[in-house]
């Protein structure tokens, strides 16, 4: 359950800064997106990829001494935020159709998950070729355009992640040129001394699928999918 803690503990942190800094929420919506790993809710109730988080939060917002955490913010009021901001969210590599059926079926068993729409915080589109790619970008705004549960995608991600290496390198939609097109400002974290970093251009070519070229077209795939021009800056 420390999954769930982290969340509750997270919220009720956001709210007692808000009301410290006298900050008011306005629009401002609150999520978290969940794994989509085989689990099962903190109460038992929902067992499934993804949606097992969307359960954990209304379990634990109506009982957080389900993970034995003490709200600093009074309860009344946690709930309140909750039920006026909270949007359910996860990550995935899986192909569209399948999570778009099964959390369609998960929002009808069980009630709407408290009425919140849903959104896909990381679309990883992982071993997909660009016709599959499009395909799903295209279905997911048309199911955000009718469906008023889904509230759409974000592509994961925008520039490959070369410091992770091995598979983590398929996600990334531009690789990293040779040119380099400029410094950044002074950047400065708790490892290293303030310093510059150079700028490379970003290009569309993916050379570690040159052995499967079919999957080496993310930015391609994008960009016709949502009627955009996929070029890099190489």
């Amino acid at each position: 359950w420390c999954r769930v803690k982290a969340v509750i503990s997270a919220l009720d942190g956001v709210l007692a800064a808000e009301e410290e800094a006298k900050i008011s929420a306005g629009d401002v919506k609150l999520a978290v997106t969940w794994s989509f790993a085989m689990r099962t809710s903190i109460d038992g109730k929902v067992q499934g990829p993804g949606t097992f988080g969307f359960q954990d939060m209304i379990a634990v917002v109506e009982d957080p001494s389900l993970v034995e955490y003490v709200c600093r913010t009074p309860q009344e009021k946690l709930k309140k935020a909750f039920y006026a901001r909270w949007v359910h969210g996860l990550n995935t590599q899986a192909p569209w159709t399948f999570v778009r059926d099964f959390v369609t079926n998960h929002y009808q068993l069980y009630d709407g998950f408290g009425g919140f729409p849903w959104f896909i915080g990381e679309y990883g589109a992982n071993g997909q070729t660009r016709e599959l790619i499009v395909s799903d970008l295209q279905s997911m705004e048309e199911k955000a355009m009718s469906d008023q549960n889904f509230l759409g995608s974000a592509f994961f991600q925008f520039q490959t992640a070369y410091s992770k290496g091995g598979s983590e390198l398929n996600f990334g939609l531009f690789s990293i040129g040779k040119r380099k097109i400029g410094e950044t400002g002074e950047v400065c974290d708790r490892k290293s001394h303030c310093r510059t970093w150079p700028v490379y251009c970003l290009g569309t070519k993916l050379p570690w699928f040159d052995a499967e070229p079919a999957l080496g077209k993310r930015a391609e795939a994008l960009a016709t999918a949502w009627g955009g021009v996929a070029e890099g800056t190489c």
